[in-house]
């Protein structure tokens, strides 16, 4: 998940606007989301100059592409009924997450419409019948205006996944006119008044966008913060998810912004929205302020890309490379050097052995 939506106001915690002046300073709507500085490893800084002068020609710039329509990628359409989750009327607080899905939820059959992607056979986009006659009539030529002709459309999601590091790891992606049934148990989890998520993944390989705008400044960023989140379910009997878990402890340095704070999972996918993004500035400050836990994340990602077949591989391919590369040749010395330098500091056996597994790992 991947938004939030309080009473307060708008808090878009996968937004982090950097100023290269600070590298430091996040700005959202109504709330500010700044990274951490509270000690641990120390990583290597960069001066802003340093920074934009490793930028030659936008080297590791990822393109801007326009957001366009591709209903020509859309083959071999179906209308079948399967089963969906709904929230009903039982209000919480609920015991635990059990009890939230046996007693908050309810499944009912719907009549859904879907779509292969051409070059992508084992990929479908899905999405309630009714709601794409909605859309339909919502786009006509001469109807009134209505809020759902900015909707995320079955034609729109192709480029999403052409971007995508590995267009393999979801099977299904469906786009629905209602809220995350499970808003409401991460409201009551998180604490967040109000909770209100764009967008969510299942480990079986299923994508979704709630009531997502094609115009939402954060979609490629929810598309990548969710892959990020299968990426780890992918490798999830790795030995890298497990010394990212241990980095998250020790290199306490700096976080992207406070949900990555939440939990190691949810840190992994922030970190893949920085690594992943468009912006060579957001890359680079991520690998320059956690180098450890940007070399296990890259280091991940590589895996992802390994033996991809070449007719499956990103748009993005080779910039993703390059971003490899230049973390396995650039970043991990450093991030190696910050191990060892703490491991000589640690008193904790525990800790230090800890650090010993790490230091192992990256070192195999």
């Amino acid at each position: 998940m991947r938004k939030a939506v309080s009473t307060l106001g708008v808090l878009r915690y996968g937004l982090v606007v950097f100023l290269l002046q600070t590298l430091v300073s996040a700005q959202t709507s109504g709330a500010k989301d700044a990274a951490t500085a509270s000690g641990g490893i120390t990583p290597f800084t960069q001066t802003v100059d340093a920074i934009k002068a490793a930028l030659p020609n936008g080297e590791f710039a990822l393109p801007n592409r326009p957001f366009e329509p591709h209903p020509e990628r859309l083959v071999r359409r179906k209308v079948s009924r399967k089963y969906v989750s709904t929230r009903n009327a039982v209000s919480g607080p609920f015991t635990d997450y059990h009890d939230f899905k046996t007693r908050g939820i309810t499944i009912a059959p719907v009549t859904v419409v879907s779509y292969e992607v051409r070059d992508l056979p084992s990929v479908r986009i899905e999405m309630p019948q009714e709601y794409e006659e909605e859309l339909v009539h919502a786009n006509e030529p001469g109807s009134v205006f209505s809020p759902l002709r900015q909707r995320l459309q079955v034609a729109d999601v192709p480029q999403l996944i052409d971007e995508l590091p590995n267009p393999l790891f979801f099977s299904t992606y469906f786009l629905s006119n209602k809220a995350n049934p499970e808003d409401d148990w991460s409201t009551q989890t998180y604490q967040s008044a109000g909770f209100v998520s764009a967008t969510a993944m299942y480990p079986n390989g299923l994508f979704c966008f709630w009531k997502m705008k094609r115009t939402d400044p954060f979609l490629r960023a929810d598309a990548v913060h969710e892959w990020s989140h299968q990426l780890r379910y992918k490798f999830a009997d790795n030995a890298l998810m497990q010394s990212f878990d241990d980095a998250v402890r020790f290199e306490t340095n700096w976080s992207p912004n406070q949900y990555a704070n939440r939990s190691a999972t949810e840190c992994f996918a922030v970190f893949g929205e920085r690594l992943l993004s468009t912006s060579a500035a957001e890359f680079l400050e991520c690998c320059d302020r956690a180098p450890i836990r940007s070399t296990l994340w890259m280091e991940t990602l590589r895996l992802s890309m390994e033996n991809l077949p070449p007719q499956y591989r990103s748009v993005n391919h080779a910039q993703y490379e390059k971003r490899i590369e230049h973390v396995l040749s650039k970043v991990k010395p450093v991030a190696l050097a910050s191990l060892r330098a703490r491991r000589l500091e640690e008193n904790d056996p525990s800790r230090q052995a800890l650090l010993d597994k790490i230091i192992f790992r990256e070192n195999h």
